[in-house]
This record gives structure tokens, sequence and C-alpha cells, in this order.
């Protein structure tokens, strides 16, 4: 019927379908797969179009309401997107509006990992970028650089060429995209059927931070997590906690997300802090934290997502040098560099070194432990953490936009 919304519907009762033949074919006498599945274990996923099915089986993996009555929700571990469509593009997946049962705001809480390719000329940015927006349940957003849609099959070649539209060709070989893939993917498997906590680094802290191969955003339920900002509020001056929020020059706003408007998207009200900064100059903005939540020594790390968007086909961060500083109520503070423009070497952000103008490069997380800032400043005090800021120094004549979104502490 040409509606690719409800194809791709379809194809998540395919996958409901596989699940129903997996648990026949399992408690079958004499069949090959006899006794050998684990019920407990069953991942799902797909990618480009599989990828909106995918997101349909995530949604269905907890009971929904389809045709006023409640429906049995799928046995899923975990889900796996490669360069998933997400099914919020559509109006008609949006509650309230649709012929089919919807795809609400908020992902579920089933663990899930995303990769996208940073230049895919399919699905192209933003479509695979809001699923880590909407996560509740432990989610990863991967992105592979320099990758394109169509190498994760073995023979497909690569998209036509939209240089001219900001999207650069790929730039590392089919080999090496699958390699960044099926590492996550293996992780991922490890981690939530095996319960390896060893992988958490990978997946959920910063064991890649500063990649120039994979640029990693993650989301976890922690019951010890203070969110200070997540830009949602509406008001840019007051953060999350209740706290002020500052900057020092440049303008900001929190009035609107990053993303470009594409189909339905705009409806998930999704904003972040977008900070315009001048060149040649220091510019710093602080979040304040009120008196009732300095405390926050039960906490292990400081965690957010940033990016920057490129300008006349410079990319990266190479234009300004990032810092963090941490401050508490006696005004002991400690500073660690993110990003030095001038040594651009083992950083919590990474250095981007591909071709093309992907103008927009995916948020990528900065993600430092408390640790880290109490060995720099041992009088520092995490029991009554007063402000975070982030210090932004610019080369001459380099004014860009940098912007950041879910400050928090975990």
């Amino acid at each position: 019927d040409n509606n690719a919304e409800q194809g791709m519907l379809s194809a998540s009762a395919f996958q409901e379908g596989v699940l129903d033949w997996l648990a026949q074919v399992n408690a079958q006498s004499g069949h090959p797969l006899y006794q050998h599945v684990d019920a407990e274990n069953i991942f799902m996923g797909g990618h480009s179009r599989g990828g909106g099915a995918t997101q349909a089986s995530q949604t269905r993996s907890q009971p929904y309401v389809f045709h006023g009555a409640e429906q049995p929700a799928l046995s899923l571990r975990g889900v796996v997107y490669f360069m998933g469509f997400d099914l919020r593009s559509f109006n008609t997946t949006i509650s309230g509006s649709s012929n089919v049962y919807p795809i609400p705001a908020e992902q579920g809480r089933l663990p899930s990992l995303l990769i996208a390719a940073e230049n895919d000329r399919d699905l192209f940015y933003p479509i695979c970028d809001q699923f880590i927006e909407r996560a509740t349940g432990p989610a990863t957003f991967a992105t592979i650089y320099g990758a394109c849609h169509n190498y994760m099959g073995d023979t497909t070649g690569a998209e036509p060429d939209y240089s001219s539209q900001g999207i650069g060709l790929p730039y590392i070989t089919r080999a090496e995209q699958q390699e960044r893939a099926f590492n996550l993917v293996v992780a991922f498997i490890k981690r939530w059927a095996g319960l390896d906590l060893s992988l958490e680094g990978l997946l959920y802290n910063n064991e890649l931070a500063g990649s120039q191969e994979v640029g990693v955003t993650a989301w976890r339920n922690m019951t010890e997590r203070v969110v200070v900002d997540d830009h949602q509020g509406g008001n840019k001056t007051a953060n999350t906690l209740g706290g002020t929020n500052t900057l020092s020059s440049g303008t900001w706003t929190t009035s609107g997300g990053v993303y470009p408007t594409w189909g339905s998207l705009g409806t998930l009200g999704v904003r972040h802090n977008i900070l315009t900064l001048s060149g040649g100059g220091e510019t710093t903005y602080t979040s304040k934290i009120p008196s009732a939540n300095q405390d926050l020594s039960q906490t292990r790390r400081v965690i957010f997502r940033v990016g920057q968007i490129d300008q006349a086909g410079r990319k990266g961060f190479d234009w300004v040098t990032v810092k963090l500083r941490l401050t508490d109520r006696q005004n002991d503070s400690a500073t660690v560099t993110l990003f030095d423009r001038q040594n651009q070497y083992g950083q919590y952000l990474p250095d981007y070194v591909g071709s093309g103008n992907n103008y927009f490069d995916r948020f990528v997380e900065g993600n430092i432990t408390l640790e880290t800032f109490t060995q720099m400043n041992s009088n520092l005090n995490t029991d009554q953490l007063d402000s975070v800021e982030f210090v932004f120094e610019t080369a001459q004549g380099a004014g860009r936009q940098m912007y950041l979104d879910d400050l928090r502490f975990e």
C-alpha cells in the first residue's frame, strides 16, 4: 500500500513471528534447535527500515494497548539498531493520531544499542540520532566515523555521492565498518546475556573517549543519578535542579534542539543548550547547584553530551579548547581539559580525522570520574559541590557553535 510506516510495523510482526517459531522449535524434539535456545536471552535487531521494525519491537517489549485491549509484551533481552529508521518521523505514529499502535516519545526500558554511520546518505542525519534523546533504559548510541549506510551488507556499494549537500563519502572500508559495529554488538550481547560487567566501560563509560573511530554517548537508569540540567525546562537561566545558569560572553539558547527539522521529529520537543562563541577569547558557562543538592559524594562521575557545528568545511574541535571545572562551596576547584586544540592527543573528545562536510558531527559523551578532579585538588569537597563550569578557549577568528545536553552526576 506504499505505506512505509505500516510496512516497518509489519516487519515487527515478522520479528514476533520469529520469536514464536523459536519457542516452537526449541520445544520440538528432533529439531536441530531443540533445547538450544535460551528464551531468556533473545536479542532482536535490524538495519535501516529493519531498524524501524526493531523500534516497534522495542515498543512492544512492554505491555501496550491496541484497539482498546492490553497486549502481551514481547520477551526480549535487548535490541540492536543498525542505522535504524525512527518511526517518530511519521505523523501517524504519534499517540492519539495513529491508525496502528503508536510509538511513544520515550523509548522502552529494554537495553538497546544504536549504531549510526557518520556519512550515512540514506538515513541521513538526524533520522537515526534522536533515539538517545528519549532513552529511559540502558542505551548506547555509537557513531562510526567515516561509515556509510550500505556497508553493513557484504556486497552493496556505497550510496550516491551527496557531498554537495554536506554528507561526505565514506572514508573507511566495508571491513573496517563491520568490525567496529560487530565489536559493539558482541560487547552489548555479552554485557546483557552474560552479565559481563567488564564491558560497562566500553558501552556506558569513557573507554572510547577521544576515539577517532567511534563516538559514543550513553544513558543508564541509575538510582543515584542527579540530573543538573536536561535543558527541557524552556528557561535557559534555570537548570533542572533550580540553580542558575550564566554565560560570561557570547549568546546561548535552549528554546530548541540542534537537529534540523525533518518529518514529525519536531513533535518530540527536544531541546539542547546551543552556545554561540566568539573567536579569540575565553567564555565560561556556569551551572550552579542548589545547596540541597550539593552532596554528590555518593556519585562517581560527571557526565554530559557535547558536540560542535562544522563551518565552511572545518570539522571537529580543532578551533576550541574545552575544559570542565568543578567548584565547591569553599571555592576550592579542579579543572580537567577535555580537548586541547594545541595538543590533540589523548583527549576526552575526538579529533575528527574524516573528510567531507558533515556539519553536525553527532553528540559524543564527556564522562569524567570525580576521582580525576579530587586527585588534582584534594581539598575539593564532593559533598559540597557548588557549580559545574565549561570553559571554552577559542582560536582567533574561529567563532562557532557548541551544543550541550544532559549534564548529570552518576
